[in-house]
């Protein structure tokens, strides 16, 4: 019988992935624990990756906070051997991951895994479960020298699980468990027998589903299961996702995996969406409070700004920079209080110094993408295109070929900057990727008023640089990259194919043009303040 038993492979593993991973926030802010970045690939990704090459076939995910972007991620993954699909557990914000077991109840059915979803392993740790799982209910385990107040400690005896939970006395404890447990035969449906009885109890849903198994323990023999000699993370809190993150880029280093491009992370946007000292002239023109909300088609500028940034994909969070928040605060610019992703931060009066003092924080951790309220003709795939060539550098600047602009809008005039390569426009998008940058943003506090003498900038670096980039016997990326190289800093020019990317608003004539453009563009984007679904691809 028991031969029996171990020659039924097991091929089907349950990931629980509801939660919001609140104790990793600001992280988790605007994506659920399991879709955070670990060297550039989710925590998602890499566990049904490790279970997929151990030979696991069906995956069933578990999701809750953000149910649409795990969905979506599902959906981009290239098609491999295991089957992926989810199952919405409605009840995430009110209940522990036993109310996420009880909702994939259907599920446990002869031989499977279980696996919590911020628990990341190897295809090798998962064969070594799968090959000497125990008949029943087996609970993976690993030892160390001590164990803390938030390890899931085990008690066990010769194999046998006594006693598991996080309140166990230190002379109790002989392991702790890593949140991979294995099921054959009749274990599936008395682990969920036992799940059933809890629920109903008064605080069944505030219950963890290890409570079941310490149930289970009095009268069952629950197997134990070491993986020592194995590496595996737990991602719970800030400092375990900093070491997760060091520890899968060295197997990705062992492996040969080349190193993944910033723009799989989470981007902050930083609008600036201020007023220079004085006003801006064609705002007090046309009667209105702030450049941010220059009437084009029917509503204010900065609304096609941020409708666009939240429908550019490797966008995570927003933030406007400017020195009145409530003077941009309208009825036409309502919805953007209820956007979670988006929020207004009170700056100063420099450019540079404001976006210092918040890139890098709890309100715009890096990477970094400034971009202007003055540039309402982005689209998300403007964006897209800027951030995936802004893959290695300290800084990225954006800009764009005369001959492109041009060629497509003769008649608008622009600030050329000229260089052995040809003539550019400006983009305003940058990529920030680092603290490192606060070097190059104090050195554009003391230049900012020459900002468009960009020869005076280039002067900063010494003479020879500023006379080849005057005699345009220098790339402009080749004075970018000299630049940064004496700031200790990589620094990277990205040509834009877009010509609308070098047209901002900064006269009558200017706003004009802009209009037409966004009126030959047809429906504008939505969001989901404003409507349910999204068409992301209208401006692509």
């Amino acid at each position: 019988m028991i031969a029996d038993v171990f020659a039924i492979p097991i091929c089907k593993a349950v990931i629980l992935s509801a939660g919001k991973g609140s104790r990793l926030l600001p992280l988790t802010e605007h994506r659920p624990k399991c879709l955070l970045k670990l060297a550039g690939r989710t925590l998602l990704d890499r566990q049904i990756d490790a279970l997929e090459e151990a030979g696991i076939e069906e995956v069933i995910v578990v999701t809750g906070f953000g149910d649409d972007q795990v969905d979506r991620t599902i959906a981009a993954r290239r098609q491999g051997r295991a089957r992926v699909r989810t199952l919405f557990n409605p009840f995430y914000h009110v209940a522990d991951n036993l109310g996420s077991v009880w909702m994939a109840r259907e599920e446990f059915d002869g031989n499977l895994l279980l696996l919590n979803g911020d628990t990341l392993v190897t295809p090798d740790l998962v064969r070594q479960v799968i090959e000497n799982a125990g008949q029943g209910i087996t609970v993976t385990i690993d030892r160390k020298p001590a164990y803390d107040d938030d390890d899931m400690k085990v008690e066990e005896v010769d194999g046998r699980l006594i006693h598991i939970g996080k309140t166990l006395s230190p002379h109790q404890t002989s392991a702790e468990s890593i949140g991979l447990l294995a099921f054959r035969a009749h274990g599936a449906r008395t682990f969920i027998e036992a799940v059933e009885r809890l629920m109903h109890t008064p605080e069944g849903t505030s219950s963890w589903y290890l409570r079941a198994i310490e149930g289970l323990a009095d009268t069952l023999p629950i197997r134990t299961l070491s993986i020592e000699g194995h590496e595996w993370a737990e991602v719970d809190y800030p400092q375990d996702y900093k070491k997760a993150s060091a520890l899968v880029a060295e197997w990705d280093r062992q492996a040969g995996v080349p190193r993944q491009r910033t723009t799989t992370a989470g981007w902050t946007a930083l609008v600036l969406a201020g007023e220079r000292p004085g006003g801006d002239a064609l705002a007090q023109g046309l009667g209105v409070p702030a450049k941010a909300l220059l009437p084009l088609l029917d509503e204010p500028m900065l609304n096609h700004v941020v409708r666009s940034l939240l429908a550019t994909p490797a966008i995570e969070r927003i933030a406007i920079l400017t020195q009145r928040p409530e003077e941009l605060r309208t009825p036409a610019t309502e919805w953007l209080q209820h956007e979670k992703r988006v929020s207004f931060i009170q700056s100063g009066d420099g450019i540079s110094a404001s976006i210092e003092a918040v890139a890098g924080g709890a309100d715009a951790p890096w990477p970094v993408l400034v971009t202007t309220a003055d540039h309402p003709l982005l689209t998300p795939a403007m964006v897209s295109d800027f951030l995936a060539q802004a893959d290695t550098p300290d800084i990225a600047v954006g800009a764009v070929e005369r001959e492109t602009v041009l060629g497509a809008y003769p008649q608008t005039k622009r600030t050329w900057l000229h260089f052995r390569d040809g003539a550019y426009s400006g983009a305003n998008l940058f990529a920030l990727t680092s603290g490192k940058v606060s070097i190059a943003l104090k050195l554009w506090a003391d230049v900012e008023a020459d900002r468009k003498k960009v020869y005076r900038l280039f002067w900063r670096f010494g003479p020879l640089l500023a006379l080849q980039a005057i005699a345009r016997l220098i790339s402009f990326d080749g004075a970018l990259t000299k630049a940064g190289r004496n700031l200790g800093m990589k620094v990277k020019l990205v040509a834009l194919r877009a010509p609308e990317a070098a047209i901002d608003v900064d006269k009558l004539s200017d706003l004009r043009l802009v209009e037409s453009i966004l009126a030959a563009r047809g429906p504008k984007l939505q969001t989901r303040s404003e409507a349910r679904s999204v068409p992301l691809d209208v401006y692509a």
